[in-house]
């Protein structure tokens, strides 16, 4: 799940910005460092973040924790990771950005961005998105300052609960089921759910297997972003299961050109 808020108490961004702030610096913090870049997380969001996938972005090569320091103190905190769609894509998923409330409004959000951007183009995604909620208007600003643009189509954040069902599931060869291990959670992502016409049952079918094979990896839920006029198509049943956690836009950018 790619969910990418930043909540400023202001939106603008003040004419000096970052320039009078002091240095900025941008680096990957450390092991060490982890309960520094929970409090700006719990500063901004009252949220916490898991040691465990900490530890793991932090070692893996296809994704990067970045820190933006200011006099030694981590002021704000960005995430990302490398996941490939069906068709090899390779997308830089910026999943989490968050910015002490005492230094929003002032451009530290769209450095971080940018950093996120170089680290991406390093290496060699095809291309960068965040999903962004629709009210979230400091976000989407420092996202289009960094050269992201909003693409058409409002989506719907939808996630279901794992479950452990007692018959056999078959799997529903067209879609992918992609694990995501954030910094905040551990799910599994339902895509190409709407790549073709599909019946109620194989709907239900799709979900349910993703479903049990969250169960069965001890993941937190599965889950997809739904177009709005796509949630219809699904059987009433499994909207029923279901939680909608708000709507968003996808901001994408060409890590290639």
């Amino acid at each position: 799940m790619e969910i990418c808020d930043e909540e400023y108490k202001r939106s603008d961004i003040s004419s000096e910005g970052v320039n009078n702030m002091g240095e900025i610096l941008f680096r990957e913090p450390s092991l060490e460092e982890f309960e520094a870049v929970q409090e700006v997380f719990h500063d901004v969001w009252d949220m916490h973040i898991m040691r465990e996938t900490y530890a793991a972005q932090v070692f893996n090569k296809n994704a990067s924790v970045i820190g933006a320091y200011l006099d030694g103190e981590i002021i704000g905190v960005i995430s990302s990771f490398m996941s490939i769609n069906k068709r090899g894509k390779k997308r830089w998923e910026v999943d989490l950005l968050a910015v002490k409330k005492s230094v929003q409004g002032k451009g530290v959000g769209t450095r971080l961005v940018q950093e996120a951007i170089k680290r991406g183009e390093a290496l060699q995604g095809d291309y960068a998105r965040a999903l962004i909620r629709i009210e979230n208007i400091g976000s989407q600003k420092a996202f289009e300052r960094a050269g992201f643009k909003k693409q058409e189509g409002i989506y719907n954040l939808i996630l279901w609960q794992t479950w452990s069902f007692k018959e056999r599931l078959r799997e529903v060869q067209d879609i992918t089921y992609l694990p995501m291990d954030t910094l905040s959670y551990r799910g599994l992502w339902i895509e190409d759910l709407f790549s073709r016409e599909r019946s109620h049952d194989e709907y239900k079918m799709a979900i349910n297997y993703a479903q049990q094979l969250a169960h069965n990896e001890k993941r937190d839920n599965t889950g997809a972003t739904i177009l709005n006029e796509d949630v219809s198509k699904l059987p009433r049943s499994i909207v029923k299961q279901s939680a909608n956690h708000g709507k968003y836009n996808w901001w994408t950018v060409d890590l290639k050109a």
